[in-house]
């Protein structure tokens, strides 16, 4: 790393752009973009997003800003204590003010040299060049050694104030990287909440694996169904739960649970009309989206209920379970949802069992790479610690119908 990347990415932070940044600081829009890129190597971790013309920070980025800048003012002051009124900042390595900061304290390039683990003339050589390109001299040379000049006590503190700064997000971006690539990612479905059957099935995972798998951290996040394959695919997931079976090839696959599907609403809304196609054609339909496997079934199933009138129906598209329980149990939606997950829902929901090919299959579908089986066994045994769960309580309380 080197103080002109870390001077060009705070430009980008405080001017919002890379464009901007690049006029501010007299660079060319090509190499402030390449200052970011670098940073973001080093460091392991996204700073901006773009979408389209717009430029926004990651909170990663937004974090780390005041950090950067702090950095970034005890480079000027460094600048400005070798070579008062120095406008350009020059390509200067971390690597270089540690070295200039290890032999000041040993007073001697040759322990310097001996300390860092390199020649005497190559650090020769790079002191000479670190002066040169500062424009200063901050090292006096006698028969005993080598002495600070003024100039050089007074740049010290600033050069190790650089040092600190960098070696702080180099060293936190060093701990991620050994996290994850130690971390096991497993992208879900969206639980119907916190007593959902697949929530329950990520808590009996969470524990297990901590139990089990204590070196190895497990990240789960829930996603659409779409957004899990993909992730498989870019390897942003070891391993998905996803709620259909139509699994390309290039993937490994088992089913481990599948749950009939209900149409549901509100007590009252329910006993309002006679049959599901009335109730369909009377109230509004919360479902997620096509992307979700839900939402695939239930199409299907509106197409054998409607025929062509399926495409009439309204639909309110969310992608957030909650949501629509709320809006099932406050604004006389229906919704069409696993049928063993509404017996733990707190609300007077009726619901209409859907036929039985209508059904929420869970799937393991992992990279043909193969994986630990630890991990497929710690699902597999989530799954089914759930579902011996699940049938207890649907003994103990029959839902209403």
């Amino acid at each position: 790393m080197d103080i002109l990347t870390l001077t060009l990415v705070d430009a980008i932070f405080r001017n919002r752009g890379v464009r901007q940044a690049a006029r501010a600081e007299g660079r060319s829009p090509s190499t402030v973009s390449s200052a970011l890129s670098r940073l973001e190597a080093a460091i392991a971790v996204p700073l901006i997003r773009r979408q389209g013309t717009t430029f926004i920070l990651t909170l990663e980025a937004e974090r780390r800003a005041p950090m950067l800048a702090q950095t970034v003012a005890s480079i000027q002051a460094l600048l400005e204590t070798a070579a008062p009124g120095r406008a350009e900042v020059p390509q200067i390595s971390i690597e270089a003010l540690t070295r200039f900061s290890v032999t000041a304290h040993r007073g001697s390039i040759r322990g310097a040299a001996r300390s860092l683990g390199i020649g005497q003339p190559q650090l020769t050589r790079q002191l000479g060049d670190f002066e040169r390109r500062l424009g200063a001299e901050l090292l006096a040379r006698t028969a005993s050694g080598v002495t600070l000049t003024a100039t050089g006590r007074a740049l010290l503190p600033h050069a190790e104030a650089v040092v600190t700064g960098w070696e702080t997000m180099a060293r936190a971006a060093s701990d991620r990287f050994k996290r994850d690539i130690s971390t096991w990612r497993l992208g879900t479905v969206m639980p119907l909440g916190h007593e959902s059957s697949i929530a329950r099935m990520l808590s009996n995972l969470t524990a297990h694996w901590a139990r089990e798998q204590a070196r190895h951290p497990l990240l789960i996040s829930s996603h659409t169904a779409d957004e899990l394959m993909l992730g498989l695919k870019t390897r942003r997931f070891d391993l998905v739960v996803i709620d259909h079976v139509k699994i390309p090839r290039d993937f490994f696959w088992a089913e481990i649970s599948s749950a009939p599907l209900a149409l549901v609403g509100d007590a009252g809304v329910m006993a309002s009309e006679p049959s599901i196609p009335e109730l369909l054609r009377k109230y509004p339909l919360a479902l997620p989206s096509l992307q979700s496997g839900i939402r695939q079934e239930a199409m299907r199933f509106l197409e054998a209920t409607l025929g062509p009138e399926a495409a009439n129906i309204p639909i309110i598209e969310v992608d957030s379970i909650p949501v629509i329980i709320n809006l099932v149990a406050d604004h006389r939606y229906i919704s069409i949802l696993p049928q063993p997950s509404l017996v733990r829902l707190p609300f007077s929901f009726r619901h209409i069992s859907l036929a039985p090919d209508h059904l929420q299959r869970l799937v393991l579908a992992w990279r043909r790479s193969g994986l630990p089986d630890g991990l497929i066994e710690a699902v597999r045994h989530s799954v089914l610690t759930d579902e011996a769960t699940s049938k207890a309580t649907e003994a103990e309380n029959p839902p209403a119908r």
